[in-house]
């Protein structure tokens, strides 16, 4: 759709905080549109190391085990996990530094071309991701779930040929680092009491 851009320019730094499944797709996303990335995560289980490897052999340096502060403290972006509490020791130096930072949705929505439909609330929000793509795919519209759920966007944006339609999943978490993402149809479920760990007041 037009309007949209990457929230970066050719050559821009780009760290990449979390190496689960939308993180390493940020990564790839990134470099794949000209950014110079390192990505990172605290813990080193066998996913992250994985996942760091993989990047690794792919030209991408990454990391399991350790944030590279002064490395991410030099970005010109960060691209962060939405499991990364704002209050978390990492995002509170970055803030500080008053360095960018924004969600993978956020990222891949400057290479998407496909009609997007957001769905938020409380709770429900996965169901009617996967009854909505599949109403669509079932109508012949071509249509893929994704977001919080499913193929993370940045997986989409890399592929050349997109659906027609992505239907996303949005978590609150994912909301507090949007800047320009926008959708063609949203839906907010519902609102009820949760993550109040996370939300302190």
């Amino acid at each position: 759709m037009s309007g949209r851009e990457m929230p970066f320019g050719p050559g821009a730094t780009v760290s990449v905080l979390g190496l689960g499944v939308s993180g390493t797709s940020a990564a790839r996303l990134a470099t794949a549109r000209g950014a110079v990335v390192y990505a990172s995560d605290a813990f080193a289980g066998v996913e992250q190391r994985a996942a760091a490897e993989s990047l690794v052999a792919d030209g991408i340096s990454a990391e399991a085990g350790r944030h590279d502060m002064d490395r991410i403290l030099r970005s010109d972006l960060v691209v962060v996990s939405p499991g990364i509490s704002p209050f978390s020791e990492v995002r509170q130096e970055i803030s500080a530094a008053g360095i960018r930072t924004i969600a993978e949705v956020e990222l891949a929505y400057g290479a998407l071309r496909s009609r997007i439909i957001g769905i938020t609330g409380t709770n429900g929000k996965t169901t009617t991701t996967q009854v909505t793509a599949t109403l669509l795919r079932e109508s012949g519209i071509s249509a893929v779930a994704g977001g919080n759920i499913g193929e993370p966007l940045s997986w989409t944006a890399i592929e050349s040929e997109q659906p027609d339609w992505v239907v996303v999943e949005l978590s609150s978490f994912q909301l507090a680092d949007l800047e320009h993402f926008r959708v063609d149809i949203g839906a907010l479920l519902n609102l009820a009491p949760d993550h109040l760990d996370r939300y302190r007041d």
